[in-house]
């Protein structure tokens, strides 16, 4: 049985999540806040899978499970067997789950145990803290030349693990900065989160998702990568022209098939368009920009507008998904002194319309919060089934 580490993102529940809808046959082994462990009778293909995970960081082959004391020995085993021929080995350590305070004693530990074998040993944790991305990619430790090993601690052991994959950072700062048309005042949606939402919807290569407030286009640029045609549409036009601008030039740098559709289209219209489609994949309007939370009246009146807004979207979109197709939508929500305010009446108004809800997380609403500290608005991710 194999068993691979996935490094999880700051977000550890839409991660993990993330991954139990990719793998649904696999069994999760460990859990953590920061990491978790699959386990696979076949081999995972870990370079294929990163760029398919918004989620996850790095995943690791896990080598072995042991105690405290043995994993200087087997680390130094392992880097001597991997790289017999080599007189000095490069490596890198990243520990999981218990204090960074130990890591100077793994990495200066291995160092002299590789000393005793006759191996010299150079590691590149700088300041004896954990590797990062751009040092793993730039040491050439993913094309042979060194290793990164993460320890994780779980409940009762130790995990000791290789990076085999971590997620290319270059690539994903192209497609969010890089891209021709981007506006700053729409909310920028995280390339990242888009290919989460992708996920979550389930969709097979090949299929359609449709993205109704598709803006710049960054859910259907993250679709074309993952071999889907998407169709978009937006209210305004100059979005869609963007939108259009940017998969261009993704088919342009990616070498993608221009499998893509888009035009002017409010959701709150019937649809004149005929298309069918496999999946809605969308992050919805959230509301205007706020620096702060707007006075209680306001923010009502805006609520309202908001679920008006949402029911008339599902309503429409009866006419353009198949029976079982699902809807991964992010709804906004309000922080409000650490407590969120949500859309509390339109998932009753959704399930009225022949929808089901399909649960992302086991909290009451069954939806999971992606935001940030110093954000007024968060994103309140729903999964929905026509039903």
């Amino acid at each position: 049985m194999n068993q691979y580490l996935f490094v999880l993102g700051r977000k550890f529940k839409i991660s993990t999540q993330e991954i139990k809808t990719v793998f649904q046959s696999n069994k999760i082994a460990e859990y953590s806040s920061s990491f978790l462990v699959l386990e696979s009778e076949k081999e995972i293909d870990t370079k294929l899978k990163i760029n398919r995970l918004g989620g996850t960081i790095k995943i690791g082959k896990v080598i072995k499970k042991c105690g405290e004391k043995e994993m200087i020995a087997i680390i130094t085993n392992f880097l001597i067997n991997k790289y017999p021929e080599n007189k000095k080995i490069k490596f890198g350590i990243n520990v999981l789950n218990f204090p960074l305070r130990n890591l100077a004693t793994y990495l200066l530990g291995v160092k002299k145990a590789l000393r005793k074998e006759g191996k010299g040993g150079r590691f590149i944790n700088k300041n004896l803290k954990n590797t990062s991305l751009p040092a793993v990619i730039g040491e050439g430790f993913l094309k042979g030349k060194g290793c990164e090993i993460i320890l994780a601690k779980t409940e009762d052991s130790y995990l000791v693990a290789e990076t085999e994959a971590v997620q290319d950072i270059d690539k994903y700062s192209l497609r969010d900065y890089q891209k021709p048309f981007r506006d700053a005042h729409m909310g920028m949606l995280p390339p990242k989160l888009a290919q989460i939402l992708i996920n979550f919807s389930e969709v097979k290569k090949g299929e359609i998702i449709w993205d109704p407030f598709c803006g710049s286009g960054t859910v259907l640029m993250e679709g074309l990568l993952q071999g889907l045609s998407v169709i978009g549409s937006d209210i305004k036009k100059e979005n869609v022209e963007g939108a259009n601008q940017n998969l261009w030039w993704l088919s342009k740098q990616f070498e993608l098939p221009q499998n893509y559709q888009t035009f002017v289209h409010d959701v709150m219209d019937k649809l004149k368009e005929k298309i069918e489609v496999n999946a809605v994949v969308c992050e919805g309007y959230l509301g205007k920009p706020k620096k702060s939370l707007p006075h209680q009246k306001i923010l009502k009146k805006e609520i309202a507008f908001l679920e008006d807004l949402y029911e008339h979207l599902f309503v429409n979109l009866k006419s353009v998904l198949k029976e079982g197709s699902s809807v991964v939508i992010c709804l906004p929500c309000f922080k409000d002194r650490g407590k969120y305010i949500f859309l509390e009446n339109v998932l009753e108004k959704i399930k009225d319309l022949g929808y089901s809800a399909v649960a992302l997380s086991e909290a009451r609403r069954g939806s999971l919060i992606y935001d940030r500290k110093d954000q007024i608005v968060g994103r309140e991710i729903f999964k929905f089934r026509k039903t």
